[in-house]
C-alpha cells in the first residue's frame, strides 16, 4: 500500500508540476500584456496631446485666414475706389 501511495504522490506531483508550468507561462503572458497595455496608454496620452496641439494650430491658422480674408476685402474695396478716382481723373484730363 505504501508503494501505491508513493506512485500516487509521484503521479500527482507530475500533474501539479505541469499545472505549475502552465501557470508560469500564463503569468509571463499576462506580464507581457500588462507591459503592452502600459505602452499603449503612454502612446495614447502622447497622441491625445498631439491631437490637442494640432487642433490649436488649426485654430491659429483659421484665425489668420479670417484676418487675411478681411484684409483682402478691405484692399479690394480700396482698389475699387482708387480705380474709380483714376477713371474720374482720366475723364477730366480728356
Amino acid at each position: 500500500m505504501n508503494n501505491n501511495n508513493s506512485e500516487l504522490i509521484e503521479y500527482l506531483d507530475e500533474k501539479f508540476n505541469k499545472v505549475d508550468e502552465k501557470f508560469d507561462k500564463l503569468e509571463a503572458r499576462v506580464i507581457n500584456v500588462e507591459a503592452d497595455v502600459k505602452e499603449i496608454k503612454t502612446d495614447f496620452k502622447e497622441l491625445k496631446e498631439n491631437i490637442g496641439n494640432t487642433f490649436s494650430k488649426i485654430d491659429e491658422f483659421l484665425t489668420m485666414y479670417k484676418k487675411q480674408e478681411q484684409e483682402f476685402t478691405i484692399l479690394k474695396e480700396q482698389l475699387g475706389r482708387l480705380e474709380e478716382r483714376v477713371s474720374q481723373l482720366e475723364e477730366k484730363a480728356s
